[in-house]
């Protein structure tokens, strides 16, 4: 594998920042975390949400208490129960500069470094896509994840103008049976919009919605490579390079350097 020299971009890998702390459970636990969808930092996907009703106009006055039940449960119901899994990925480079140097890199997000990485003191790990998805669609089994590129624009939650459940067949069905349909209708535009205020993360993400708190992915057969932030900690390599697929040479370990501006990879010494 040619990482950090001119090197094979595109579909060939997905990459994901974490805390100093959290890469040492990753490392040590062997597997990634899908946690709870409402625990991101996007109000989005934080805040509850609230559908609209289609009321009868006999049952115009539906009783309050029943309109706050039936909007807690549909929330638990459609967001509550997601887990996910947030991964960037390489971009194309948009100019002749852009190609020669690393910014299209997944490991080369300024931002994301400073905001997902602990402030360049974390790492990016990265990871052979192909192998990542087949572990995640393994690990999430019996469910399906739900898996694809985030899409940008400044947008509501839900498909516009038709985030709307009928009452009559909330309490014919039930809010479980309703609530389902219209996610396996309605994913996409529910996990997979986010405001172009992120529009610089690249985010390709996995879903998985079902009764369980939370997923763990094992990495050992997709993790190809540490990234280390330019303000690690040189204490964290020892332990690090202790790992058996990092001392056998089948994850390698680097530094993204920031020099005159620029993220430059650096085997880490």
């Amino acid at each position: 594998m040619t990482l950090f020299g001119d090197l094979d971009q595109g579909e060939a890998y997905f990459y994901h920042y974490t805390r100093a702390e959290r890469l040492r459970q990753i490392l040590d636990g062997g597997r990634l975390r899908m946690g709870p969808y409402a625990s991101t930092n996007d109000p989005r996907e934080t805040k509850a949400w609230y559908p609209s009703l289609s009321v009868p106009d006999d049952e115009a006055d539906l009783a309050q208490d029943e309109h706050v039940r039936l909007m807690a449960d549909l929330d638990r119901r459609l967001r509550g129960r997601a887990k996910v899994l947030c991964l960037t990925k390489d971009a194309e480079p948009r100019d002749e500069l852009d190609a020669i140097f690393q910014f299209r890199r997944g490991y080369a997000r300024a931002r994301m470094w400073d905001q997902y990485g602990e402030k360049h003191a974390g790492a990016c790990l990265v990871f052979d896509r192909r192998r990542l998805h087949s572990t995640i669609v393994e690990a999430s089994a019996p469910a399906v994840p739900r898996f694809g590129n985030v899409r940008y624009e400044n947008r509501p939650v839900g498909p516009t103008g038709r985030f709307n459940f009928d009452l009559a067949a909330l309490r014919r069905n039930g809010v479980e049976a309703e609530a389902d349909t219209f996610l396996r209708e309605h994913t996409r535009e529910l996990f997979f919009h986010k405001n172009t205020d992120w529009e610089s993360e690249q985010e390709f993400r996995y879903v998985v919605v079902d009764d369980r708190p939370e997923l763990f992915v094992p990495i050992w057969s997709s993790l190809v490579a540490v990234v280390l932030g330019d303000g690690h900690d040189a204490d964290q390599l020892p332990a690090i390079r202790r790992h058996p697929a990092v001392a056998q040479g089948d994850v390698a370990v680097a530094v993204c350097r920031w020099q005159n501006g620029a993220p430059n990879p650096l085997p880490a010494a």
